[in-house]
């Protein structure tokens, strides 16, 4: 007899973060108590060409426990296309998204995940909405 694994997204919080589109590093803090605010915190990424741009505000997000995923190749859209294969990924056993960015990019992502019963939180900078 198979064994029917049942995932319990209650409560369950991801954060995911184009910090190409939002590069702010100093609400990283803010972020974490927002999430915390809606369960128990699940994953903590930010996508970003690390290496190449960003060190120092790696290393602030890291030492708070973000993920800090490195896109080396810098097309138009790379960091947008890791981050929404990423989520589509990992969505399964999360109960809400906050999803830092202000590109119109995640309009589609933020449709589907609507549809699967997610709660999404958009968190952009001021005037950067699309």
């Amino acid at each position: 007899m198979k064994k029917v694994v049942e995932f319990d997204r209650t409560n369950s919080v991801s954060i995911f973060w184009d910090f190409e589109n939002v590069r702010q590093a100093n609400q990283a803090k803010f972020l974490l108590t927002l999430a915390k605010s809606f369960g128990r915190l699940k994953n903590t990424k930010a996508y970003a060409q690390w290496r190449k741009e960003h060190q120092a505000s790696e290393m602030t997000l890291h030492d708070l426990d973000f993920d800090c995923i490195d896109i080396p190749r810098g097309g138009k859209n790379s960091v947008d296309a890791k981050l929404i294969s990423s989520c589509y990924r990992e969505f399964v056993d999360t109960s809400t998204i906050i999803l830092v960015s202000g590109d119109g990019d995640y309009r589609l992502l933020v449709s589907n995940l609507l549809d699967e019963g997610i709660r999404v939180i958009i968190v952009a900078g001021r005037g950067s909405l699309s």
